[in-house]
């Protein structure tokens, strides 16, 4: 496209053309190309540079300067992900490099034989060769095209290819081997001082373990402080080592080792502790509620006045104290199990916890167990002193009108219960486990005694008979609506009857004319064929219609395809009857005429 100010001055009107006439060069750049340019130059400004990501901690809560407050930093960093994202990366395999590379790096740490050939090899010979088989799986590992290793890894093999001289590639295989001494060392340490703190000391297979490697790292621990404090230099350190590598490489697994059996000891004595403390929770939860049940009984007697004898109150107060007493003693003593921890549970196994006791604390569970018992017994003298006939009595005045009412319905659906015994309704399983239902109220009303069960059976009486009746109004509705197909079917049957009929009848007649006019047919065996399978289907469907075996829809629907084919055999033998005396009709014509003309003749 032209430029804006050409096109101006290519105007043909001379005003247009004089106002672009002496524009600068410069000012030919419009606001658009200006800010395209702009553009442009942001663009590869941008392109030059790399993406990086910022994340800004404030050091205070006050923003002043040269100020850290170390928690609010801490919880930034937590918060924001930066703590989890280096320990990810520190367990993880963060670094790789391709085989061929890698080779090219670090060759001057490979022997002469191992310079040549596959990459790949000489990357996994070179690292097997740094690292010992406990610690191959956890610092590095060989892909399908490149080497992952951890940054300590790729670091230390850097730190490595540094020293040229075997002098100093003794001193660093000397370093190497000390550090996996302290390391190991460090390891049962932190393995030792978790067994005294979690106390697992005297357990069996924690002791053998820790000792099994105390066993193993001691004369190495021996060897290298002899050696240091004999000043023996690097080199002598590194080829003393190296004579003992046999015994240093297995150091670090048997540490770690042990380390998993304090581990996994440790851990089981803490499921036990927390399984501890659930069973005593819900043992004083427990408690609590026999004790409200206790509180709950000694009111009962105290009002229950002058309906009880004196000596059945007092057996029925004092049942309750022992009970009470009991329960209050049992808090303290729960409380005192949950100090004591676990006890008598084998933590070296894999086995339920519970053992054979079935309780992670039996003494605890005898407790529940004698409370429960002690408040059974209190409850049974309550009920001796007629404490449960008192409720009962209150809960048969609240009920007993309900109970008649739902009586009173039942007995009028029982009347009706004629009608639904033929077609096998619900009805009458409802309405009997109504009955059933009522017969469970009489039993508890001839006990007089458990309230809460009379209340609860006259409830559910009352719930059973209102399904009773809901069901017996749905009952009705269905009795009324098979009333309606069953007519409806009978209709339909009625009318292939009458068809049956109609196509006997239209059989008859077409043997009728078959008589008086046997040379105006010529073929109807097709039509003899459909007559007599029109025949067997409309049979057929009266005997599905009768028995009801079928839908009243899809009945429906195939009598209506029966009686069409009906309608299209009968209308087919009235035409063939009609063509058969038209031409007996047309040949006696013929006769009749050749007759006269020969009687003229």
């Amino acid at each position: 496209l032209p430029h804006l100010t050409d096109f101006m001055n290519g105007s043909s009107l001379r005003y247009v053309t004089q106002l672009f006439e002496h524009e600068p060069q410069a000012a030919k750049i419009t606001i658009g190309e200006k800010f395209r340019e702009q553009l442009d130059m942001l663009d590869a400004r941008l392109q030059e540079g790399k993406t990086s990501f910022v994340r800004c901690i404030k050091t205070n809560a006050e923003l002043k300067p040269l100020l850290v407050d170390r928690p609010m930093v801490l919880e930034q960093l937590v918060h924001g992900g930066v703590i989890s994202a280096l320990n990810v990366r520190h367990h993880g395999l963060p670094e790789r490099m391709e085989f061929q590379p890698f080779c090219n790096e670090f060759r001057g740490l490979e022997s002469l034989e191992q310079t040549g050939g596959d990459a790949k090899i000489r990357c996994q010979n070179l690292l097997e060769s740094l690292f010992d088989e406990s610690g191959r799986a956890q610092e590095f590992a060989i892909g399908r095209n490149m080497v992952f290793m951890k940054t300590h890894v790729l670091a230390y093999m850097r730190m490595i290819k540094r020293y040229t001289l075997m002098a100093a590639w003794h001193e660093l295989t000397a370093t190497s081997s000390a550090n996996k001494i302290e390391q190991a060392c460090s390891k049962l340490q932190e393995a030792e001082e978790l067994a005294r703190v979690r106390g697992i000391l005297g357990c069996t297979s924690v002791s053998r373990a820790l000792s099994h490697a105390r066993d193993a790292l001691n004369p190495m621990i021996e060897l290298l402080d002899d050696m240091k404090k004999a000043k023996k230099t690097d080199a002598e350190i590194a080829e003393e080592l190296k004579r003992n590598m046999n015994r240093i490489r297995p150091l670090r697994s048997i540490a770690e080792r042990a380390e998993a059996i304090v581990g996994q000891v440790a851990k089981r004595k803490l499921a036990a502790a927390k399984l501890l403390s659930i069973m005593l929770a819900s043992s004083r939860r427990r408690i609590a509620k026999l004790l409200e049940q206790v509180r709950k009984m000694e009111e009962e007697c105290e009002n229950i006045g002058d309906e009880a004898e004196v000596a059945d109150r007092r057996r029925c107060q004092e049942a309750c104290k022992t009970a009470r007493e009991h329960l209050l003693k049992s808090g303290p003593v729960l409380q005192l199990l949950l100090l004591q921890g676990p006890q008598g549970v084998i933590y070296e196994t894999d086995g339920d916890l519970v053992g054979a006791s079935g309780s992670i604390c039996p003494q605890a569970t005898g407790i529940v167990q004698e409370a429960q018992r002690l408040v059974n017994q209190a409850l049974e003298v309550s009920e001796t002193v007629l404490v449960i006939r008192h409720r009962f009595r209150q809960a048969l005045a609240e009920m007993q009108q309900k109970q008649n009412d739902a009586k009173a319905i039942l007995d009028g659906l029982q009347a009706g219960m004629a009608r639904f015994h033929a077609e096998g309704f619900d009805v009458v399983e409802a309405v009997q486990s109504a009955l059933l239902q009522d017969a469970e109220v009489q039993a508890i009303l001839r006990e007089a005694k458990d309230a809460d069960a009379y209340a609860a059976a006259v409830q559910a009486f009352v719930d059973r008979v209102a399904y009773a009746e809901l069901a017996f109004e749905e009952g009705q509705e269905e009795l009324e609506r098979r009333k309606r197909e069953r007519h409806e079917r009978m209709r339909l049957v009625d009318e292939l009857e009458r068809g049956c009929t109609q196509m006997r009848e239209k059989l008859h007649g077409l043997r009728k004319a078959h008589e008086r006019h046997p040379g105006g047919f010529q073929s109807v065996g097709k039509l003899l064929t459909r007559h007599k399978e029109l025949l067997c289907d409309l049979q057929t469907l009266q005997v599905s219609g009768k028995r009801g075996l079928d839908k009243l829809s899809d009945f429906k629907d195939r009598v209506t395809v029966v009686l069409g084919k009906k309608a299209e055999v009968g209308d087919a033998i009235d035409e063939i009857i009609a063509q058969a005396e038209g031409k007996s009709k047309s040949k006696f014509s013929d006769l009749q005429a050749a007759w006269k003309r020969k009687s003229g003749e």
